[in-house]
């Protein structure tokens, strides 16, 4: 498509051509000669082609600069994400460790605990709100039951006198009676 955009100047000849689609130009690409002379059909292709290369190049311009700001958000992105998991992973790290601390003192605190159990003479033992033995020391499970603590954890004082206690007066009435 010719336009004669300048003809009220005193150029010779003119032939301009829109650079881009026609409703949304780029621009306008235009041939000017000061002697007058007519345009072949081959002239006006050559221009209309290079009108179309360029608008060509100016679309894959502006795609590049698009995806060249996308691609560096993307990377600004990536790059914050990054640094919170990384942020993370650390916090993370440190309430591990911090918990392998408290786990080591916790299990330091119950072998203390234990410790002091088993070496007290007195028989000690501690239920729970079903009145099942959680604990005992030694001499509580040798002096008061005659049986092995872990026999006597998790049980209640009925489930022991019928385990233990009725075999037990069994067999002391059984020798009695010889």
């Amino acid at each position: 498509m010719v336009l004669h955009l300048f003809s009220s100047l005193d150029f010779g000849t003119e032939s301009t051509v829109p650079i881009g689609d026609i409703n949304k130009p780029f621009g306008v690409l235009g041939v000017y000669s000061t002697v007058k002379r007519d345009f072949t059909a081959g002239d006006t292709y050559f221009l209309d082609s290079a009108a179309f290369l360029l608008s060509e190049i100016i679309e894959r311009f502006n795609a590049e600069e698009k995806l060249r700001v996308h691609h560096q958000e993307l990377e600004r992105l990536v790059e914050k994400r990054t640094l919170e998991y990384a942020e993370a992973n650390e916090k993370l790290a440190q309430e591990v460790t911090d918990r392998r601390k408290i786990e080591k003192t916790l299990r330091n605190n119950l072998r203390f605990l234990e410790t002091l159990l088993n070496t007290m003479i007195n028989p000690v033992f501690y239920k729970d709100m079903n009145s099942c033995y959680r604990g005992c020391n030694e001499s509580f499970a040798t002096l008061i039951w005659g049986l092995p603590k872990d026999r006597i954890i998790g049980n209640t004082i009925k489930d022991l006198h019928y385990r233990y206690l009725k075999n037990l007066s069994i067999t002391v009435m059984s020798w009695m009676w010889r």
